[in-house]
């Protein structure tokens, strides 16, 4: 048997989810899974912290939150979490009106509903930084 010297594939990248909406994250997650993600799915603002808690350090990749919610928006969740994690990735989605309180400040980027697969996938990726083909990040 010759060994194989190709480097061996990165592990699917993670992304948090939070959605309260139960149709929107289930479409959300198959999305997601259907673009090779490994999706965490959570109802509600302190699922999310409880999974991310959970994790090992930066095993998170990006965070997919809807902006209104019930027990805390978007932007306090992901000052929540960056507490932690100061370089977490996010993407929000909302179907409200974006007025001049937009989530770009929070470094963030924003995808209004409805919007397509198509959409949604160049969204993430644009997100997210570039891999090399080793895998790591560039």
């Amino acid at each position: 048997m010759v060994p194989n010297d190709a480097p061996d594939p990165a592990p699917p990248r993670r992304v948090l989810l939070v959605e309260d909406d139960e149709d929107v994250r289930a479409v959300l997650v198959d999305a997601l899974s259907d673009m090779g993600f490994r999706v965490l799915a959570a109802s509600r603002p302190s699922e999310a912290i409880e999974v991310f808690e959970g994790e090992s350090p930066r095993s998170i990749d990006l965070l997919l939150s809807d902006m209104v919610m019930p027990e805390m928006n978007g932007e306090d969740l992901l000052r929540r979490l960056r507490r932690s994690e100061p370089d977490l990735r996010v993407l929000f989605v909302t179907g409200q009106t974006v007025g001049d309180s937009c989530p770009l400040a929070a470094g963030g980027r924003l995808l209004e509903k409805p919007f397509t697969s198509s959409q949604l996938a160049r969204a993430v990726r644009d997100a997210l930084p570039d891999r090399t083909a080793s895998g790591s990040v560039r």
